[in-house]
C-alpha cells in the first residue's frame, strides 16, 4: 500500500509538469492527491483515517469548484467539443471575469498546498500522521513531491494573470443559475478555510 501510494504520488506529479492540456494536468494532479490520501491510510492510526477523510472531503470540494470553473468557460473560437484544451486558454481570464479568476487561483493554491488555505491544513495533517508513524522517508518523499507539484498550479496561475497576449480570448457570458452553484462551492471552501474543525465534527 505505502509503494501504490509513493508511485501514485511521483507519477502524478513527473508527469503533470510537461502537460499543455489543462484536462490532462487536472487528471494527473488528482492521481497524486490519492496517493497523499493513501499515504494516510496506510499509517494505519485513528488520526490517520481521520486525516484520510478529511483530506478526501477538501479534495472533493475542490476538484468540484476547478472542474466547475473549467465546464463553465467557454471560448467563442473553439468548437463546442474543444473548449478548455490547452492552458494558454486562460490567458485573459482576469481581464474577462476577475472574480472567476481569483476563485479559480484559490483553488489552485489550496490544490497545491499553500499557507494558510485548507488544502496546507490537510497536507499537513498527512505529513505528520506519517512522521508520528516512524514513516520518515516516504514523508521526505511526499513532502519534496508536493514542493515540486506547487509549478505547475503555479504556471497556470501565471497565465491567468500575467500571460502576455497580442489578442484576448472571447467568452461565453455564465448563466445565472450556473454561477450560484460555483459560488456555494467557493464560499463552502472558504467556510471550511476559517473553521476546519467542522469537519471533525
Amino acid at each position: 500500500f505505502v509503494i501504490i501510494a509513493v508511485l501514485s504520488i511521483i507519477i502524478g506529479t513527473f508527469a503533470a509538469l510537461d502537460q499543455k492540456k489543462l484536462k490532462t494536468l487536472l487528471a494527473y494532479s488528482s492521481i497524486s492527491h490519492m496517493g497523499y490520501a493513501f499515504l494516510a491510510y496506510t499509517s494505519g492510526s485513528f488520526e490517520g483515517v481521520q486525516m484520510l477523510f478529511l483530506y478526501v472531503l477538501i479534495y472533493m470540494l475542490a476538484g468540484l469548484s476547478t472542474w466547475a470553473v473549467v465546464i463553465l468557460i467557454n471560448t467563442k473560437d473553439k468548437y463546442i467539443y474543444k473548449t478548455n484544451n490547452d492552458l494558454t486558454e486562460f490567458s485573459s481570464l482576469f481581464k474577462s471575469n476577475s472574480a472567476l479568476a481569483l476563485i479559480l487561483t484559490i483553488i489552485l493554491l489550496s490544490l497545491a498546498g499553500f499557507p494558510p488555505l485548507i488544502g496546507f491544513f490537510a497536507k499537513t495533517g498527512i505529513f505528520l500522521v506519517l512522521i508520528e508513524s516512524s514513516m520518515y522517508f516516504v514523508a521526505i518523499i511526499s513532502i519534496l513531491c508536493s514542493v515540486i507539484s506547487t509549478f505547475y498550479y503555479l504556471r497556470l496561475i501565471k497565465i491567468i494573470f500575467f500571460e502576455n497576449k497580442l489578442a484576448g480570448n472571447l467568452f461565453y457570458p455564465i448563466k445565472y443559475s450556473k454561477s450560484i452553484i460555483l459560488s456555494l462551492l467557493f464560499f463552502t471552501f472558504i467556510f471550511l478555510f476559517f473553521n476546519p474543525t467542522f469537519i471533525y465534527l
